[in-house]
């Protein structure tokens, strides 16, 4: 007697699962997203990457690029981590 028996994978018939159709964006950052920003230079640049409509799109990119670079500095900041590009941060 077995415990239990194991079926065939290939018995079973793979069910098709499809993708999510995507949903265009106006904004880069939605109205919905929250986030809790300290600094104050951050935080008006996330609030205008929220109203910025996408199809400026180097506008947005430049923006957001500026909002990634602030963050960055202010978690090394608050971290007392080596900002020295020789450290490999």
């Amino acid at each position: 007697d077995k415990p239990w028996l194991l079926t065939d994978a290939k018995s079973a018939p793979p069910s098709k699962k499809t993708a999510p159709s995507p949903k265009e964006r106006k904004r880069l950052i939605p109205k919905s997203c929250v986030l809790k920003i300290n600094n104050p230079k951050v935080d008006s640049i996330y609030r205008e990457l929220q109203r910025i409509d996408v199809k400026f799109k180097n506008a947005v990119a430049v923006t957001f690029r500026v909002f990634i670079e602030l963050s960055l500095d202010c978690y090394i900041e608050a971290n007392g981590l080596d900002k020295n590009p020789a450290s490999g941060i």
